[in-house]
């Protein structure tokens, strides 16, 4: 980034951080955040007829970026009435994934397995019409420096089907999250 990058005339950025970093070392940027052409077929989702129960997802993998291990430990400190009006459909991850996530607390998959959906690699064009057939996405990130550069993917994905999130603010998010509105911080 300090070799490279600094020797071109300008650069596009995906976000503030790296709007203020290339703009510290004299570069012309300009910021724009992943979009998504919602005139691609995968974008024109169907409506889906509710089960009743809140439906969160996850759609990706969460190496150690995303903090998916708090929201499954999260739904299995929930009591018994709760559960059973929750489901949390994860899209991507493979169950030694996700136990590799939980580490010492990998267990507690047993404990939800009824409510926790695990569906593995999925085509990337059926993304869309299984996210939309949730209430929330979700994307928690720790708050270091990679979570501010980049800015996720994920979270437009979620927007494009109209499909709001849980977030917790890192990189641009707050500037498009409405705590209530479009989403929850």
């Amino acid at each position: 980034m300090t070799n490279v990058y600094t020797k071109f005339d300008g650069i596009i950025v995906i976000s503030s951080y790296l709007e203020n970093y290339y703009r510290l070392h004299g570069m012309q940027t300009i910021k724009i955040p992943p979009v998504v052409n919602l005139q691609d077929e995968k974008w024109l989702v169907k409506s889906y007829k509710k089960n009743g129960k809140l439906r969160i997802c996850y759609a990706g993998v969460p190496g150690n970026k995303d903090y998916i291990q708090n929201v499954i430990l999260a739904i299995n400190e929930l009591d018994d009435y709760s559960k059973s009006n929750i489901e949390f459909h994860l899209y991507g991850p493979t169950v030694s994934q996700i136990e590799k996530c939980l580490g010492k607390n990998a267990g507690v998959l047993n404990n939800i397995k009824s409510i926790v959906f695990v569906h593995g690699k999925i085509p990337q064009t059926e993304v869309p019409g299984e996210i939309a057939k949730n209430d929330f996405s979700v994307l928690l990130r720790p708050d270091m420096r990679f979570a501010h550069a980049g800015f996720p993917t994920k979270f437009v994905e979620s927007f494009a089907v109209g499909l709001p999130v849980i977030a917790n603010n890192t990189s641009d998010i707050s500037k498009y999250l409405i705590n209530g509105e479009t989403g929850i911080v």
